[in-house]
């Protein structure tokens, strides 16, 4: 079969336009149980760059979503603000979804911040999960405590 350049070019343009549009997904990928039974919708970031965007540039963030950032093992995490235009609380999390630490209130970092004034936090942990600011709280979440998360997120 003969394969036609005008089908393969529009294809690869719409491929190209959509992902400029829509970014990398948006979508949540993972339903998480906590503690008091809340159920949030996470999104995960696994890669390198899905890390690095994080939350970045989000006017808003649900009080039933999160995002989790997935790493290879349990080490030392820092989760640094730039770009952030709201506040989050950031659950440091082990390898079975266990709280190891819990930081609340992490202010964005205002447009014109500088590198040094960006706020970051650090803690050791496998997975990191960002909520919006005060549901930690709300939730009552604090170290000890389990997360529930879908197997495939939870065990690699």
């Amino acid at each position: 079969m003969k394969s036609d350049p005008f089908l393969y070019f529009f294809v690869r343009l719409t491929t190209v336009a959509a992902f400029a549009v829509f970014g990398s997904c948006r979508e949540p990928l993972a339903l998480f149980t906590l503690p008091d039974r809340q159920v949030i919708r996470v999104e995960v970031a696994r890669t390198q760059r899905d890390r690095a965007r994080g939350l970045m540039f989000r006017e808003r963030l649900e009080s039933d979503r999160g995002m989790l950032f997935v790493f290879d093992r349990v080490g030392e995490r820092s989760m640094w603000m730039k770009n952030m235009r709201i506040g989050l609380d950031i659950i440091f999390l082990d390898g079975e979804g266990r709280i190891m630490s819990v930081k609340s209130h992490v202010p964005p970092a205002p447009p014109d911040s500088s590198d040094e004034q960006i706020p970051f936090v650090s803690a050791f942990g496998q997975y990191v999960l960002e909520i919006a600011e005060g549901e930690a709280h709300r939730h009552r979440l604090e170290p000890g405590q389990k997360i529930d998360g879908e197997p495939f997120v939870m065990k690699r």
